[in-house]
């Protein structure tokens, strides 16, 4: 049995059929949540010649923003005759609540995405500028914990670079050149920014401000305990939706976490001492080898601080092993370190075995 072909007349009018039934199908599907409608003209080949239009959407699932395509009316336009009139049908509806979660989700999505934006810029670098507190976390000619003022930024033949100097009793990045000056160039990518410009020193010519000058005697101790915090923390925690959101979120939670402690060590100089009596070794969380973060052994030091303060009151000569054993005596005992001898004999050990 043979089939008649269709002519361009009938197959042109089931492709309008079959757009009307489309769009008729997703307005019921969707009532109340159409965000927006977009009709995109598009190409059959890359250079052009032959068009087609496609309807889209903007739904409101629920929980997100989808975008989604309705119909075409590509087979109506192979035969000279399109269907664009057949999507006027379609158009926005959704509710006040619809558009108000709609809008909340959009906004909760431009924040994250600028969050892991400003990340990125954090670990390359890209947010060093002068008057910046910074300090050195990579690279071998300036010792990695050095904390000074950005008082140059520029590019070389090594590409960026920044001009490090310290700050001295009167609150002055000290440059070289002047009496008692210290300064040093590194690579913009060796230093992680602790305090911007507006926070440290915005103006070249004045002292840095009251804030940087209180945080700057701590600012390596606290990065000590921040970077380490951070690099424990979990994705819930950072709020990292990715594996790979999570690098660029820990240096945004590092920089957070280290004005929280740099702040409490400047303030209060117990904490100060128990922060640098644990710095290299840390307590740890109990039934595991995740060292504990400094706020949590801050807020046991709080809960038993009259305790802590009463040992040290007898403490004569090595104060640091008194406040070790009144530590020790409210639950805060770090792991013991081996010798740096003992720990010299097991690497030989181990080269001789190999």
């Amino acid at each position: 049995m043979t089939t008649t072909p269709k002519t361009p007349a009938e197959e042109i009018a089931e492709c309008r059929t079959e757009i009307v039934a489309k769009i008729a199908a997703f307005r019921a599907a969707h009532a109340g949540r159409i965000l927006d409608v977009t009709t995109e003209t598009r190409s059959v080949w890359l250079d052009g010649g032959e068009y087609y239009d496609v309807l889209s959407a903007d739904v409101w699932t629920g929980s997100a923003i989808e975008h989604v395509t309705v119909c075409t009316d590509g087979a109506a336009r192979w035969h000279g005759a399109g269907g664009y009139d057949l999507f006027r049908p379609l158009v926005a509806d959704a509710t006040p609540a619809v558009i108000a979660a709609a809008q909340a989700w959009t906004d909760a999505e431009e924040a994250y995405a600028a969050r892991c934006k400003q990340g990125h810029a954090v670990l390359g670098g890209g947010d060093v500028a002068s008057g910046a507190l910074v300090i050195v976390t990579r690279g071998t000619k300036v010792p990695q914990g050095t904390v000074a003022v950005v008082t140059w930024c520029g590019t070389s033949a090594y590409g960026g670079r920044a001009r490090l100097s310290p700050i001295d009793e009167h609150c002055v990045a000290v440059v070289r050149g002047r009496e008692g000056g210290g300064d040093t160039y590194t690579a913009v990518a060796n230093v992680t920014v602790l305090m911007t410009p507006d926070e440290a020193r915005p103006d070249w010519r004045a002292p840095v401000t009251d804030l940087c000058a209180r945080r700057y005697p701590v600012a390596a101790l606290a990065w000590t305990w921040a970077s380490r915090d951070a690099a424990h923390s979990t994705l819930a925690e950072l709020g990292a939706r990715h594996d790979s959101d999570a690098e660029p979120l820990r240096a945004l939670d590092a920089r957070a976490r280290w004005a929280v402690y740099a702040d409490r060590l400047a303030a209060d100089p117990l904490a100060a001492e128990v922060a640098a009596l644990f710095a290299e070794c840390p307590p740890v969380v109990t039934g595991t080898t995740t060292p504990r973060t400094l706020a949590a052994v801050l807020d046991d030091l709080d809960a038993d601080r009259p305790t802590v303060e009463n040992a040290l009151t007898y403490a004569e000569g090595d104060r640091a092993t008194y406040l070790r054993v009144a530590l020790g005596a409210v639950g805060l005992a770090a792991p013991v370190a081996a010798p740096v001898k003992t720990r010299a004999k097991r690497a030989r050990k181990a080269a001789t075995a190999a």
